[in-house]
């Protein structure tokens, strides 16, 4: 069980190396193990990549983003490999989780008949800045989209970066999301 959550000395919730790596093998066991559909465990472009590679890119990312506090990129690390649990898995989240982490990672779900659109626009702008990783890995794999659906995407990913870019500043992520739409 995941039990090592330490606090750092300004009381920022802080990952070690063994804590991030249990928390990926959690969140790589439900997805491998419990998915909402059946052989849904693969990333749609290929049904080979492992779909868990997703979420482990996305925590990697900002935990390494150093113009964001402590804080922001542990806690965001840990909604990002858990953020699609509830959507695409039948799993449970780990019910040691701070409180702000799994109120955040049911923000970042994405609920059948709403809006996607609508949903991103009003979430709180910590939530928005997470959105910006989640649909930025997204956009890696676009080959296998209508060009309806990825003109959604990349709206959604120029809405997101400005967004994100007017909360947060200039961001190792806002430069691999502007790098990819400049391709576009």
């Amino acid at each position: 069980m995941l039990s090592l959550l330490n606090r750092s000395t300004r009381g920022a919730l802080m990952l070690n190396t063994f804590d991030l790596l249990q928390h990926i093998q959690t969140a790589g066991v439900l997805h491998a193990n419990c998915p909402r559909e059946s052989g849904n465990i693969n990333r749609n472009w290929d049904q080979k990549t492992p779909f868990v590679s997703h979420p482990i890119w996305c925590a990697c990312t900002i935990i390494t983003e150093q113009k964001l506090s402590e804080e922001r990129r542990h806690n965001g690390a840990l909604v990002l490999l858990y953020h699609d649990i509830i959507e695409d898995t039948m799993g449970n989240l780990p019910p040691n989780l701070p409180e702000e982490v799994m109120l955040d990672i049911k923000r970042m779900t994405h609920h059948q008949g709403s809006s996607q659109w609508e949903d991103i626009k009003h979430k709180p702008k910590r939530v928005r800045l997470y959105k910006l990783y989640d649909k930025t890995h997204n956009f890696l794999d676009p080959l296998h989209l209508t060009e309806n659906t990825r003109q959604c995407r990349v709206n959604t990913l120029q809405y997101l970066l400005e967004d994100v870019r007017s909360n947060f500043g200039e961001l190792n992520i806002t430069r691999i999301a502007a790098s990819m739409l400049a391709c576009q």
